[in-house]
């Protein structure tokens, strides 16, 4: 979602992932939508799980996609975690390292 440049710009890097069936796998099933918005970052606890993208400085597309899929996977990762524990911490990150 989002204007007609940013709409160019997700097919391409999309077409980009689908060339790694794993990575664009992880990515179709962990991002329910992508959104133009001024603030980047993942919402995996939602259950469309929105990816949301700054696109005042649009990178080229193997970035762009590279983005989409890195933020896919910490969905992965989040839903793995929800998976066999009632909750995820909001301090997850730390915990885990």
């Amino acid at each position: 979602m989002g204007d007609a440049q940013f709409v160019i710009n997700t097919q391409n890097a999309l077409d980009i992932v689908k060339q790694s069936p794993t990575a664009y796998k992880i990515l179709t099933q962990y991002i329910g939508i992508i959104k133009q918005s001024p603030s980047s970052g993942m919402a995996a606890y939602l259950n469309l799980q929105p990816f949301k993208l700054v696109t005042q400085h649009l990178p080229l597309h193997l970035q762009y996609a590279s983005c989409i899929v890195h933020d896919a996977y910490h969905s992965k990762l989040y839903n793995d975690y929800l998976a066999t524990h009632k909750s995820v911490p909001r301090n997850i990150s730390k915990i885990h390292r």
